[in-house]
């Protein structure tokens, strides 16, 4: 009987030991979860800056091709009035070669 006493209190003790390490285990899961949760939104966080530094680095250079399609566009105008003003030149001289014309006729 005293054997049967002495192996119960072993038992309880044992269990109450396996107890307390379930209770670790269990702990150090929670932790390990937390310190999971926290990597996945720093993560998160980090991905979202990401995205948002490419967005803007993309936004940039579409404002860069839209200043020079204007740029373009200037310099395209600026060309147009060249080929005008020459045109009004040649103009100019040609109606100046009818007037020496019909001077040398007279």
């Amino acid at each position: 009987v005293a054997e049967l006493k002495a192996d119960e209190v072993v038992a309880e003790r044992n269990a109450e030991v396996v107890a307390a390490a379930a209770e670790d285990v269990v702990a150090e899961r929670a932790d390990v979860e937390v310190v999971a949760e926290f990597k996945a939104e720093v993560l998160a966080d980090r991905s979202a800056d990401v995205v948002a530094l490419l967005s803007a680095a993309v936004l940039a250079e579409f404002a860069l091709v839209v200043a020079l399609l204007r740029a373009s566009v200037d310099v395209l105008a600026k060309f147009a009035l060249v080929v005008a003003l020459f045109r009004a030149a040649v103009e100019v001289l040609a109606k100046f070669a009818l007037v020496v014309a019909l001077l040398n006729e007279r």
